[in-house]
Formats: structure tokens, sequence, C-alpha cells
């Protein structure tokens, strides 16, 4: 159901989504290089279970978030979810930095991503059905801004060793767009919830909606295994704290800016053959990062452009699939794809451990090489 507010109020209602999933992208993006601060005192296990402890809070979160969003609107669980957010941000900052605070603000951290984007990734076409692909893309430009501050701070903070600093940052900057989020979510028009309950079909997991899954999963085992294990595999190379946070961010940077120019793509081509393509280049990437250890530093930062319209895109062909159903769809989505970026990550901490940080390009590109086998096995088809 499109949103009827007038198209100039749809772009201030976008800051909501927008606003939201900036500040989700700045914390999750500090496990990278809070792993890298802590993992000379930690068994791999405890950093395996670091890195997906997010995740295990996406997946455990995101599917009951999707359908109270379908209940009572997008719109309100949104603020829930920043709330949620400025909760996590708020352990890790006071908690001291041992394992047990950071691992329980990690999962809180997780539990906040289900409910920001369950609602945020279906509102966002509702208010711009017209061009949901390029309004998809640029509401994770705000995530890829968030997450290219996010570690360019933790590498400055960490090279002074206070590494807590960019927490208390994070937590301010979180409390403010709360506030803002309680302030624009009155601006929706009022309604029932974002789709009527007489026209809620039974979602099912039909074969489409599994692949779909299975996309994610492999992307999001991509995706987190680089954001968790870039700066150690940087630092492998001789990178310092600062460089590879830096290098880290500029992953994301370019991420966001890929998302401004080639988002719009998505609405004028079959976005399938577009990440066919993105994936199929930054595997190249990837193999170059081997033979070339010395531009890795240059290397990763190209392959976060390629990954713009990835999870984007994603997006766009569920809504394509499930329009009305798109908060079960994509909460299912997150709930069960999601455990690519606990297991890839997991994975990569014993590895790392064992066989040495050259295996990070080795099993990022073998997550991202099986989404493209499970795209390849993706077809258009009537909408549920």
């Amino acid at each position: 159901m499109a949103d009827p507010t007038p198209p100039h109020g749809r772009w201030l209602l976008f800051l909501l989504p927008f606003s939201s999933v900036l500040v989700l992208g700045f914390g999750v993006a500090l496990v990278g290089p809070t792993l890298r601060g802590l993992e000379g005192g930690l068994e791999w296990w405890q950093n395996s279970l670091l890195a997906s402890a997010v995740f295990l809070g996406i997946s455990g979160s995101a599917l009951a978030f999707g359908r109270l969003g379908e209940r009572l609107g997008f719109h309100r669980v949104i603020p829930l979810g920043v709330a949620v957010l400025a909760a996590s941000l708020a352990l890790l900052a006071l908690g001291g930095g041992g394992f047990l605070p950071v691992l329980l603000g990690f999962l809180v951290i997780g539990v906040s991503f289900g409910a920001i984007q369950a609602a945020g990734n279906p509102l966002v076409p509702r208010l711009f059905p017209e061009r949901p692909g390029a309004a998809l893309n640029l509401l994770h430009t705000a995530w890829s801004i968030g997450a290219f501050a996010g570690p360019v701070l933790a590498g400055i903070y960490a090279a002074r060793g206070d590494i807590q600093g960019v927490f208390q940052i994070g937590l301010l900057l979180s409390l403010g767009f709360l506030g803002g989020s309680m302030v624009l979510v009155r601006r929706f028009p009022p309604a029932p919830g974002d789709s009527a309950p007489e026209k809620r079909v039974d979602l099912g997991f039909p074969l489409p909606l599994v692949l779909l899954i299975l996309a994610n999963f492999f992307y999001a085992g991509s995706e987190m295994s680089i954001n968790s294990w870039l700066p150690t595999y940087l630092g492998a190379g001789g990178a310092g704290q600062a460089e590879a946070g830096l290098s880290l961010g500029l992953f994301w940077g370019l991420m966001g800016l890929g998302r401004v120019m080639l988002g719009p793509l998505l609405d004028r081509f079959e976005p399938r053959r577009m990440l066919l393509g993105h994936i199929g280049l930054a595997l190249l990437l990837y193999g170059a990062s081997l033979l070339l250890p010395g531009m890795a530093f240059l290397l990763w930062p190209l392959a976060g452009f390629l990954y713009s319209v990835m999870f984007p895109g994603l997006m766009v062909l569920t809504s394509r699939r499930f329009p009305r159903r798109p908060g079960a769809a994509m909460g299912a989505i997150f709930t069960f794809g999601v455990w690519g970026a606990v297991v890839f990550p997991a994975l990569l901490g014993g590895l790392v451990a064992r066989v040495g940080a050259w295996t990070v390009p080795v099993v990022a590109a073998g997550s991202l090489g099986g989404m493209g086998a499970v795209i390849l096995a993706l077809r258009e088809r009537p909408a549920t």
C-alpha cells in the first residue's frame, strides 16, 4: 500500500529509517576494530563468538519485528530499534571492555538491527513505490556513512588506547537519533498499520523465499567476515591499527558511494543480472588481493564499491516477490539468512588462529561465490 503522504513530505519521513540505519551502521562496524583490540587476550573461540554475537541477536529478533511492523506500522518499530541500539552502545561504553560486557553489547546490537532493518526495508518501498531500487540504495547509503565513520574513529581511538571513547560517541549519536525519530514518527499519517489485516496471506516458505534466504546467508557471511576480520588481515600484512581502521572505513565508504551512483540503475535494469555482474567483479578483486598483497589496502575499498547494490538488490527482489507480506518475508530473510554472518566469521576465527590471516579473502570469496550460485537459480515469479 503506497503511503498517501505528498511527495515533498515523503523525503522528511524518509529521514526516520535513514538516520536509524546510519547510527546502526556505526555501531555494527565497530565489531572488527573491537576484535582487533581484544584478540590478544582472548581464546580463539571467544573471538569467534564475539564476531558472531551481533548476528545471533539478529536471528533471534528479525522475524518477530517484521511481523510486529505489519501489525503496528513499520514506522513505529524503528524508534524501538534505535532505543535498543542506544542500550547496546551504553553497555559497550560503560562495561569496561571485558569479554562478557562486549558479548552482551554485541548481542543487543543484533536485536536492534533486527528491529531497524526488518522495519526500514519494507517501509521505504512503500514511501517510494515508483523507484524502490533507488530508494533502498539511498537508505543503505546511510549504513555506509555510519560504517565508514565507525572504523575510522575506532582506529584513531585505539591508537590512543581509548577504544571506549568511540562507543561513547555512538551512544550520543543513537540518543540524538532516538529523539529525532520520536518527532518524525508522529508525522506519519494515522493508519491501523502498514498492511491491512484482511489482505494478508499465509507466507509459508516457497522456493523463491528459500533462495532469497540462502542468498542473504552467503552475502551476510561475506560482508561480515570482512567487517570482523579485515583489520586482522591487514595487520598481518604490516598495517597499523589506524591504517587498518581506515581501510575498513573506506570499504564501507565506497559502498555508500556505489549506492548513490549505481542505485538508480536497479530500477532501469534487471536486478538479478546486476547482482551477478558485481559478484563476479568482486571475486576478481579478492584474487588480486592474494596475488598482490601490497595492494590490499586499495583493493578492499574497491570491493566495497562493488558490494553496494548487492544487499539492496536482494531487498528489491524480495519486495517484488512478496508485496503483501514484506515484513514477514524480510524478517525471515534476516532471521535465517543472517546465519551466514554467524557461520563464516566464526569459521574464520578458527582458521585465522590456526592457518593464517590469508584465509580472510578466501572465505569471503567462497561465501560470495555461493551467493552468485543461488542468484543464478533465482527466477522472477508472480507476486505473492
